[in-house]
């Protein structure tokens, strides 16, 4: 019996499934090019090095997008209201991380769908709905908080916030539509390398290292009894910003996009070991670093936002380190937006069976592509909307103008109804001096005092009245300035103020403006007191 050997290598088991024709043929990574039909045995140190080049993206792009926004807040609070006494949480969650990811990276190597697809398959059309429409909505929020960081990095950095976000939502919008995936990943595999800033930044602020090992690996609660409730909800924060449902269909579809198949599952697991180690170190350095730049501080245990984050590195350490921490957030942002708008993208396609692949052009995937760009956009859109400071006030069309409200509405000598600009508190309604007095306004409680009433002519239609003290009568200004600032003050600006009416009885004023005299019964008269 001879025995026959094979020349030529044997093709590649196929996946069980695949959707789209571009989730098959050659391994275009960032680093490297694996063809279809190289099924040799890697030997030597050399050969496996260059294979894991290749492979690596996926595991390093949805773990470092993971220290996003979110991250970046919930890791800074920490550090600056507790120190690092929180870096505990970070080691627990390592396991969770690798278990997750690695499911999601076998299903899509085996399978060659994605996971929105296979709960679809699995579970029928109403969960595989919901786990299209429950991330659609998650991830547009995410989204939306991602440009909200952008604005306050670039703030910082004393760019405009138009400009920054237009920018932004521009270079991820062009990164994906390159039609290249080597492109695209090479792009993301740059912006991942940039979040080693914080490194470097976590040596400027030079926290101590003993301290670091040790909340590292010895549980604390910060705080005692008294703020275990506080703890505990930034703890539930820290587990919520790490182990995201974005992750779960982000890895498995670009796993499948990228064309790994189960032969190179060792080198994809190894990558995704990669992606977790930077995670957890850049998370570990944002909370030294912060907790560093705040000790002794007024800042101390008053978390406020990231911004605030970036202030207080800057004055600890110097104007470069905030810039650097500023970069730093931008870069993390970015790569934030690329890996959850590609998670909908992605689930939306795998559930309707359209084109979805960063291999295929504009033209070959347009549903694909209109998805991607529609969140990013809408995104950018809703953080770009001025806020109620920044709307045109309705007040004489001035857009500068703010009314304060006041308890009655209008101008007496003891409440005033004032106008204050965003810059300055100071009430456009002054008291201005005047040789023409007047009675007190009758809605002031001076109005029923016995001082003596004006000789002068009363005031003209729209005349100012202008408040002056509380022991001091009503004066006029018709002066121009005054006449304008009379709108913001009077009751009606087509009407002067309301003159007092003439009192009856007892306490009624004679021509003169002395008290007339009360009649008594026996037709004598008395003075009437005050």
């Amino acid at each position: 019996m001879t025995e026959t050997t094979l020349t030529h290598p044997t093709a590649p088991t196929p996946r069980s499934a695949v959707l789209d024709d571009a989730h098959v043929g050659d391994i275009r990574g960032a680093l490297g090019t694996i063809k279809q039909d190289d099924t040799g045995e890697r030997r030597g140190l050399s050969a496996k090095f260059k294979t894991l080049l290749a492979i690596v993206g996926p595991g390093l792009i949805v773990m470092v997008g993971d220290n996003d926004a979110g991250a970046f807040a919930t890791y800074g609070q920490a550090g600056q209201n507790y120190s690092p006494q929180l870096l505990w949480t970070l080691l627990l969650l390592i396991p969770v991380l690798y278990v997750n990811q690695e499911m999601v990276l076998r299903l899509g190597a085996v399978t060659g769908v994605g996971h929105a697809r296979l709960i679809l398959e699995r579970f029928g059309k109403f969960w595989g709905a919901f786990s299209v429409i429950d991330p659609f909505l998650l991830n547009a929020l995410t989204l939306v908080t991602e440009f909200i960081g952008i604005t306050m990095a670039a703030g910082y950095l004393g760019l405009p916030k138009a400009a920054s976000v237009i920018l932004a939502a521009a270079i991820i919008t062009a990164s994906a539509f390159t039609g290249s995936f080597r492109r695209f990943e090479r792009i993301a595999v740059a912006l991942c390398a940039a979040s080693l800033l914080l490194v470097p930044l976590y040596f400027m602020l030079h926290p101590k290292t003993s301290q670091m090992a040790h909340d590292f690996v010895v549980p604390v609660i910060p705080g005692g009894y008294g703020e275990l409730a506080t703890v505990m909800l930034l703890i539930i924060g820290i587990v919520g910003t790490t182990v995201a449902p974005w992750q779960l269909f982000f890895q498995q579809s670009y796993v499948i996009d990228k064309r790994i198949t189960p032969r190179f599952m060792k080198y994809e697991k190894a990558d995704l070991w990669i992606g977790i180690a930077i995670v957890v170190i850049g998370a570990a350095a944002m909370m030294g670093l912060v907790a560093a730049a705040f000790a002794g501080t007024k800042g101390f245990g008053n978390f406020t936002d990231t911004a605030g984050l970036i202030t207080g590195i800057a004055a600890k350490a110097g104007k470069v380190a905030g810039v650097l921490f500023a970069i730093a957030l931008l870069d993390a942002l970015i790569i934030g937006a690329f890996a959850v708008s590609l998670s909908t993208a992605y689930a939306i396609g795998d559930v309707f069976g359209m084109k979805h692949s960063l291999h295929w052009g504009i033209k070959g995937a347009k549903g694909f592509y209109a998805v991607y760009a529609g969140l990013v956009t809408a995104a950018a859109s809703i953080v770009l909307i001025p806020g109620p400071a920044h709307r045109r006030s309705r007040h004489h069309g001035s857009p500068h103008l703010t009314r304060a409200a006041t308890p009655h509405g209008r101008c007496s000598s003891h409440t005033t109804e004032s106008f204050t600009r965003p810059r300055s508190r100071l009430p456009l309604c002054r008291p201005r001096r005047s040789t023409e007095v007047t009675p007190a306004c009758p809605s002031s409680p001076q109005s029923t005092s016995t001082a003596p009433p004006s000789t002068a002519p009363p005031p003209a239609v729209g005349a100012a009245v202008v408040p002056s003290s509380a022991s001091s009568p009503r004066r006029y200004d018709a002066s121009p300035t005054a006449l304008s600032t009379a709108r913001c003050c009077a009751r009606s600006p087509a009407r002067p103020p309301p003159r007092p009416r003439p009192r009856t009885g007892p306490l009624a004023r004679t021509p003169t403006g002395a008290p007339s005299p009360a009649p008594t019964a026996a037709g004598t008269s008395k003075p009437t007191g005050t």
